[in-house]
């Protein structure tokens, strides 16, 4: 059977990937998110992984960690996009200021002076909104939240 996310709308056809690099991260927001809402949630703590797994129509939504060894949020995204264009795509971030500083002229400067201008996630970044972001710690019914208001999109 071929999973169609366009024709699940209930909360246990729904399915959630999370990459991020620390194992208790994944485990924690899956188990609460599966618990507290019933989606299906998958995990990987290897971003090479996840992206060597990763299917088109399989996820509604990847949450990503923006800082992971080896590749970033950011490198991931581009490339899961262009495996599957319609999944909604979030970034989970430790960094409280992180967007704030990269999005104003001195962070982008910053960025650029290191040699980074030519990333993805630096030159692209200010494209994204600030809705595509949670910031961590956050409490399970603020995720879930956020989950339910980026998948009634």
């Amino acid at each position: 059977m071929i999973y169609n996310r366009n024709n699940n709308n209930d909360n246990h056809s729904r399915r959630i990937l999370i990459v991020d690099d620390e194992p208790d991260v994944c485990l924690t927001f899956k188990h609460g998110i599966e618990d507290y809402k019933g989606y299906k949630v998958d995990t990987y703590d290897k971003p090479h992984q996840a992206l060597q797994d990763f299917e088109t129509g399989i996820y509604d939504l990847v949450l990503l960690d923006i800082k992971m060894p080896h590749m970033s949020g950011f490198q991931l995204y581009s490339v899961i996009k262009k495996i599957d264009s319609q999944v909604k795509i979030m970034f989970i971030t430790a960094a409280e200021t992180f967007y704030e500083q990269i999005r104003d002229r001195k962070g982008q400067r910053q960025v650029e002076e290191e040699g980074n201008s030519g990333n993805m996630e630096y030159r692209d970044f200010c494209k994204f909104n600030k809705d595509m972001f949670i910031q961590k710690p956050i409490q399970l019914k603020d995720l879930v939240s956020r989950i339910d208001a980026v998948l009634a999109d």
